[in-house]
């Protein structure tokens, strides 16, 4: 069974907090099996929190990524205890649709400093990619345009 139960501490003033929020929050151990996860997983990616529980994250993970060597490579790194930082990645939602989600991480530590797990949080990005992707084409096509009308230098 994981050596990380569930780091977060029993508060509940805590827990009623992180249930509040949109961005999933969640704890794996150093096998990538989920030991807790906010309401917010719900909204997000269509599981129950007590569904993640338990089970490895690469059951969110498209299926041409979710091979045996690409989850060995990422245990791999999950044991080398690296934090992450805004690193966008396909997951499947519950209903089989594809979700690009922001994901961070840093690793958590026994009172002996052995790596237990990692704490992190996700949040949905698809609206800001597509927001991206708008101003990419605003810009390109400003590029366009404004080439048509050369350059110039303002007198002073």
């Amino acid at each position: 069974m994981s050596q990380l139960k569930n780091a977060l501490p029993e508060n509940t003033e805590l827990r009623r907090f992180l249930n509040s929020l949109t961005d999933w929050v969640w704890e794996m151990d150093v096998n990538g099996i989920h030991t807790y996860s906010n309401d917010a997983v719900k909204t997000i990616l269509g599981y129950e929190a007590r569904e993640l529980i338990g089970r490895h994250v690469s059951m969110f993970w498209p299926q041409e990524f979710a091979t045996p060597e690409k989850i060995e490579m990422f245990n791999v790194d999950l044991k080398e205890g690296v934090p992450w930082q805004h690193f966008r990645g396909r997951f499947r939602h519950k209903n089989g649709e594809m979700k690009i989600l922001e994901s961070s991480a840093e690793p958590l530590y026994d009172e002996q400093g052995e790596l237990i797990g990692f704490r992190g949080i996700d949040r949905d990005i698809e609206e800001t990619i597509q927001h991206e992707q708008e101003l990419e084409k605003s810009n390109a096509l400003y590029c366009v345009e404004s080439d048509q009308f050369g350059s110039f230098e303002l007198n002073k």
